[in-house]
């Protein structure tokens, strides 16, 4: 399987969760459209790449998803590096994750998003002069093997 590549511009939005609160009743389910609006500019920006029309995926994937997001004022001066920084703030890594898995299966990258079994979500502050938003790698999953070669943990007496 070839390796598919989707940059896409913008700042990244979570995926939006139901949350109670104690002492209250019922749920409250926030419904701010940012990460709709995300959402739409994933679709449409991965639907506008030439390959597409090789979609849908099929079979287990690796999804890796670097999200690049705003650095504040006090980190754009001389004494910050100009490289991407970590990123330790809201959103957490995987509510931004779970929106470009949703947006990409309702675009028809792949059947389900349950496909996408491996590969790390990374939050970064953008680098100098770089502009927000969501890289996303696909490639095929990688076999046990070739990932740990003899590694074998589910053995007993496996060295750790």
């Amino acid at each position: 399987m070839d390796s598919y590549e989707i940059r896409v511009d913008g700042v990244p939005a979570g995926q939006e969760r139901p949350r109670s609160r104690k002492g209250m009743v019922g749920v409250y389910v926030p419904k701010s459209g940012r990460s709709w609006a995300w959402r739409q500019q994933i679709i449409l920006t991965a639907q506008a790449y030439t390959w597409w029309s090789a979609m849908p995926l099929r079979g287990p994937l690796r999804v890796c998803c670097l999200f690049f997001l705003p650095r504040p004022k006090y980190m754009q001066g001389p004494n910050w590096p100009g490289t991407p920084l970590p990123y330790d703030k809201v959103p957490d890594r995987d509510n931004l994750d779970k929106v470009v898995l949703d947006a990409l299966s309702n675009a028809g990258m792949w059947e389900d998003d349950k496909q996408a079994c491996q590969g790390p979500p990374e939050k970064w502050y953008c680098a100098a002069g770089q502009r927000p938003g969501v890289i996303v790698h696909v490639t095929a999953a990688s076999t046990w093997c070739q990932r740990y070669a003899l590694w074998a943990p589910w053995k007993e007496g496996a060295a750790t």
